[in-house]
């Protein structure tokens, strides 16, 4: 509400000033006053140009500084009356129209001053990219094998109009062939961004693996361990990049006509399977024998390869080994015996 009834209000930080038109007076412009003089001079005021500035694509706003407005009259005071912006405000990306008002205390209304604040984006800034792939190296059976990997991804205030890479998930790789694989995103301002790049290196070890149409097999042959420690060892080697993809390797499981076709397939022989620890076990409940038999999980299995007079029931024989004829054979875990293990294809 304007406390000055016939004029306009000048505000200050503990008060405020009525600035009355001809013909009136008072501390609220309320009385009249019909001996005032009237100016014959107009208004003049000093206006301000369009301004532009530029802020980077992706900021709202800006704060704008300019040399403020301001008006005199040689014969009396001249107030500003209203203003929408002042210097040093934000303001928003487009175009913004200022408007200072001036009048005289005579009631003399300059025409206001007016101008534009323009805020344009420009874009300076290159895409970014998240989830860049780190350098790898694979433990492969076969000398050439595909490798896949997890493209990053992009983000930039302009969008992002391409992403390109020399080598695209699932090339071919060879051993002692290294790649090094480079993306290069463009975003739509046209600015690219070439910093995501890495290594792919293949590591044979077809060598230390006899495959089968359906597995691999290797054998630890550096000394006899407990079951425990078997059952680890086969964990530290994977995981294998094969053809069929990434395969982590386990303990050995086989029954007795995979057992018999082992000793030909391995090369040190059927020594190892006839004191071989395989990936089964009743640590969970005595008498119920559960086995991993892709090193997947463990599940209960009814089979029949149990050497004669097993499992034997004791409570301590909690582990399983091939030995004999190739038939199963419950024994204590901290046995001593050979380790073999194996990647389901």
């Amino acid at each position: 509400m304007n406390p000055c009834e016939n004029g306009w209000c000048e505000e200050t930080m503990t008060r405020y000033r009525c600035h009355c038109p001809i013909g009136f007076q008072g501390k609220r412009c309320h009385e009249l006053d019909t001996n005032r003089p009237a100016t014959t001079q107009d208004i003049v005021v000093t206006c301000v140009k369009d301004i532009t500035v530029t802020v980077e694509l992706g900021i709202p706003n800006k704060s704008v500084e300019f040399t403020s407005p301001s008006a005199v009259n040689t014969e009396v005071p001249v107030v500003l009356v209203s203003q929408n912006y002042k210097s040093g405000d934000d303001f928003t990306v487009g175009s913004t129209l200022v408007e200072y008002i001036f009048a005289d205390e005579s009631g003399n209304q300059a025409s206001r001053c007016t101008f534009n604040v323009n805020v344009n984006t420009v874009d300076t800034t290159p895409p970014e990219v998240q989830s860049c792939p780190f350098n790898q190296t694979f433990s492969v059976i076969k000398t050439t094998t595909p490798i896949a990997w997890t493209p990053p991804t992009a983000s930039d205030a302009s969008g992002i109009a391409f992403i390109v890479a020399n080598y695209e998930p699932g090339v071919n790789v060879s051993v002692n062939s290294p790649i090094s694989v480079i993306y290069t995103v463009t975003d739509n301002s046209g600015l690219v961004n070439t910093n995501c790049s890495f290594n792919i290196t293949l590591v044979s070890v077809e060598t230390q693996w006899e495959c089968t149409s359906s597995k691999c097999y290797h054998v630890n042959q550096r000394w006899p361990t407990n079951w425990h420690d078997a059952h680890s060892f086969c964990l530290t080697l994977g995981p294998i990049t094969t053809n069929a993809g990434d395969r982590q390797p386990s303990l050995l499981f086989a029954d007795t006509e995979e057992a018999s076709q082992l000793a030909l397939i391995l090369e040190t022989g059927d020594k190892f399977l006839k004191s071989a620890w395989i990936n089964c076990n009743d640590m969970e409940t005595n008498g119920i024998f559960m086995c991993d038999v892709d090193g997947k999980g463990a599940v209960q299995i009814n089979l029949t390869d149990w050497a004669k007079g097993r499992p034997s029931g004791y409570g301590y024989e909690k582990c399983v080994a091939l030995t004999g004829e190739y038939k199963w054979l419950d024994l204590p875990c901290t046995l001593y015996l050979n380790t073999i293990c194996q990647i389901v294809l």
